[in-house]
């Protein structure tokens, strides 16, 4: 397969973009995400709560 020339990469002048990117890769940033509490606001009981009284409304509405 044949490229025409104008279809080549040229790496020309972009050592601020490399700079960047190097310093982006290198930053040490927290890779876990801290649990959530059980007796947070946001807790799975709480959102499933959420949905059950959505679902509840929603079927009130589709049989009345």
């Amino acid at each position: 397969m044949h490229k025409n020339p104008s279809e080549d990469v040229e790496k020309k002048d972009d050592h601020s973009y490399d700079s960047w990117r190097y310093a982006v890769m290198s930053w040490d940033a927290e890779a876990e995400v801290e649990p959530m509490k059980p007796d947070s606001e946001f807790a799975l009981s709480v959102i499933e709560e959420e949905i059950d009284e959505r679902y509840e409304e929603e079927m009130r509405g589709i049989f009345n």
